[in-house]
């Protein structure tokens, strides 16, 4: 949009000095149509020049200027308005204290609004008289400055309140973190999307990762790369359509070291009954599937010695005391 502040457009030293006002200045049509705004104005209702120029001025401004048909009407007979206290709706919707100074000019063949505007940082020491009633101007504020600071305080109580939940959340979450640090198998939980988000002591002995170093990591990254679909086909689907599964399945230690796991999974949900997260516990099943290849190898060894010797060995049964004998 080009500017309508200043008679000549073309004076680029007085165009300078207008936007490094600190003076908020403005030009409207008087339905409150913003023709043009330098950078200060803006700055006090919290917005930039291109934002202010889309708004309307009579809905900035919340006092009781904002009377459009009687304002309009003072500008008219008077062409000019003594500066009067006001204030300015800003973009987070608290009200701005101002002091305004306007008048009626011509510009183009049309009547418009000039506007100055300076921001109020102490209302007790300024003296400059109001156009409207200054005790009804005050109790407009006083009403505005009450109804905020009631909102203020629910706010800060409803804070205080999400504090104390806050406090007991963490004081549970270190007794449940205890309870899992003293159980034998690992357990893990994550959210929705696999993200770790418990890791107990157990877990940091099969795996190898510090708590916390692997909270906010992938739980992929104690599966082999060719486990991933299986992970996906026959662990997350299941899951999801029973809400809990257990299955046995091949994870990884942070040293690249493969085993076997036996793993039982379950949804979190949280009050609503919304799933949240999933929880898993997992045996390392290494030690019992050495203990069984042991004692099949010992077995396969004994029959081979039999057979290697054909020796014959007998025993005596109970039920009749005889002897029977077998061979190898």
């Amino acid at each position: 949009m080009q500017s309508q502040l200043g008679e000549d457009r073309s004076d680029r030293s007085n165009r300078k000095l207008l936007e490094l006002s600190p003076i908020g200045l403005a030009l409207c049509r008087a339905d409150g149509t913003f023709l043009d705004v330098n950078p200060a104005f803006a700055s006090t209702i919290g917005r930039t020049v291109t934002e202010t120029l889309k708004l309307n001025y009579w809905e900035i401004l919340q006092t009781d200027c904002a009377d459009t048909k009687k304002y309009r009407e003072s500008l008219t007979k008077n062409s000019c308005t003594r500066s009067c206290a006001a204030a300015y709706k800003h973009k987070n919707n608290y009200l701005v204290p101002v002091r305004v100074s306007q008048r009626i000019i011509e510009t183009e063949g049309e009547s418009a609004i000039w506007v100055s505007a300076e921001e109020i940082f102490n209302i007790q020491n300024d003296n400059s008289e109001p156009l409207e009633s200054t005790e009804h101007s005050n109790s407009n504020l006083e009403k505005l400055l009450a109804k905020q600071t009631a909102e203020l305080a629910k706010t800060q109580e409803l804070l205080q309140q999400k504090n104390a939940e806050l406090k007991v959340a963490k004081s549970q979450l270190h007794h449940h973190s205890q309870i899992l640090d003293q159980i034998r198998e690992s357990v893990i939980c994550t959210d929705i999307d696999g993200y770790i988000t418990s890791w107990n002591q157990a877990s940091e002995r099969l795996y190898g990762y510090q708590e916390d170093w692997v909270i906010g990591k992938h739980i992929s990254i104690i599966y082999p790369p060719q486990q991933q679909e299986f992970l996906l086909d026959q662990v997350i689907k299941p899951l999801k359509e029973k809400g809990s599964h257990e299955v046995e399945i091949i994870t990884c230690r942070k040293s690249g070291e493969q085993f076997e796991s036996h793993l039982s999974l379950s949804v979190l949900k949280d009050k609503t009954g919304e799933v949240i997260g999933m929880v898993g516990y997992l045996t390392d099943l290494s030690e019992r599937q050495a203990l069984e290849q042991e004692l099949t190898q010992k077995k396969h060894c004994s029959i081979a010695f039999c057979r290697r010797h054909q020796r014959e060995f007998a025993f005596l049964t109970r039920n009749c005391g005889t002897c029977k004998s077998i061979n190898f």
